[in-house]
């Protein structure tokens, strides 16, 4: 008997430790599962506004007698001075005719190319590589989608025909040359008193388009515009016969109403971050050119930079959004920021530890703050890392999974 309570009460022990055992775990898992995490990822925020404003360029515009003009730049392209924009013409018929003798001309010249002293065996194998390198680059162009460059098509038929007229077709080609000339030197003699070059006095960046404010927003005017002159601007007809514009300078400006609670920390000098609703490609940085007086609550700003004109050399009232002040960090949870002895930090899950890593706060941005990345040590808080949200009962070292 005495036996088996002996044995009855080894066993109600090793129940009771069990048991307790049991409660530990659960009491232990039930901290596991109410550890609250949060993962650290870079984020770039800042504070700035939406605004209507009008481009200036220092413009002038640029006129054509002719009542036909086919323009010769694209927009953006710099043309030097006295250097052709457009060629005129007084009927359709002259520009069908220069529209064959710039056709016949580069066909000339193909001729021209294979007709000239034959090739030497050096000459002929680099001549082949030069081909296959043209052909090469004409069918990766049509492939991605792209427009090919008209001189490339041009130069691959004149380097084929220089490569495979033989001997026996140089009779033929000194024969189609002397046809070409006969009917350029015509067609030029036609073309000579109904058209004419268009060019320009000055250099500068070319545009086609022409809006009546070239003579309204110059970059005189900039230095004395006022918020009520920019709200009542109104452009000027476009007189007759105007084919484009040109911008003097590379240098271009953005005046535009910014509410004057935006511009409390910023001055003559400093930069800011524009992106403009008809320009593709992300932000443009531009400096603060002159700010005007407080007008109810609202400033004028002009901002300017000698970047990127080519892409926006034909714009004028743009919607921009304004960015003055951004940092660039990492986002934490406000709930994961802790104070230990006078320096603020997070901890971090580490494999089942919590591990203190201090912070530096750049930014306030509402639920999270940005603080500073600090690459030089792994003892700093790194994008990726897993910290600790809403649980202030911690140390660094203790066990948290």
């Amino acid at each position: 008997m005495k036996q088996g309570k002996a044995y009855l009460q080894v066993v109600m022990i090793v129940i009771a430790v069990a048991l307790v055992g049991l409660l530990a775990y659960s009491a232990f898992s039930g901290t596991r599962d109410t550890l609250n995490t949060a993962l650290v990822y870079e984020y770039e925020v800042g504070y700035g506004c939406t605004t209507d404003g009008y481009l200036v360029r220092d413009e002038e515009t640029i006129g054509s007698a002719w009542p036909i003009n086919v323009l010769s730049r694209a927009d953006g392209e710099k043309v030097g001075a006295g250097q052709l924009v457009a060629r005129g013409y007084q009927t359709s018929t002259a520009r069908e005719q220069q529209e064959e003798a710039d056709s016949l001309s580069e066909r000339l010249e193909q001729l021209e190319y294979a007709y000239s002293e034959p090739l030497s065996v050096s000459e002929t194998e680099q001549l082949q590589s030069t081909l296959l390198s043209s052909l090469v680059s004409w069918a990766v162009a049509r492939e991605n989608g792209e427009e090919t460059h008209s001189g490339l098509g041009s130069s691959i038929k004149g380097q084929t025909l220089r490569l495979y007229a033989g001997e026996s077709d140089r009779a033929l080609l000194a024969s189609q040359i002397t046809e070409i000339q006969q009917r350029l030197t015509k067609l030029r003699a036609d073309i000579s008193n109904g058209s004419n070059a268009v060019t320009i006095s000055d250099s500068g960046w070319f545009s086609s388009a022409v809006d009546g404010y070239e003579t309204v927003l110059t970059v005189d005017a900039l230095q004395t515009l006022t918020l009520d002159d920019l709200e009542h601007l109104e452009p000027k007809d476009v007189a007759s016969g105007l084919i484009g514009r040109l911008s003097r300078s590379e240098r271009w400006y953005f005046v535009c109403p910014v509410p004057s609670t935006y511009l409390s920390k910023v001055d003559v000098g400093d930069f800011v971050s524009v992106t403009f609703s008809g320009v593709v490609g992300g932000a443009i940085e531009m400096a603060v050119w002159r700010m005007g007086p407080e007008e109810d609550g609202q400033r004028l700003v002009v901002l300017t930079t000698r970047q990127f004109l080519s892409k926006v050399i034909d714009l004028r009232a743009q919607t921009a959004q304004l960015s003055f002040q951004s940092y660039t960090g990492l986002r934490v949870p406000k709930s994961a920021i802790c104070y230990e002895d006078d320096q603020t930090g997070v901890y971090v899950v580490e494999s089942s530890y919590a591990k203190w890593k201090p912070v530096r706060i750049l930014y306030d941005a509402g639920e999270s703050y940005v603080v500073a990345q600090d690459k030089s040590s792994t003892a700093n808080l790194w994008a990726g890392d897993e910290v600790i949200v809403g649980n202030r009962d911690l140390y660094n070292g203790k066990v948290v999974r």
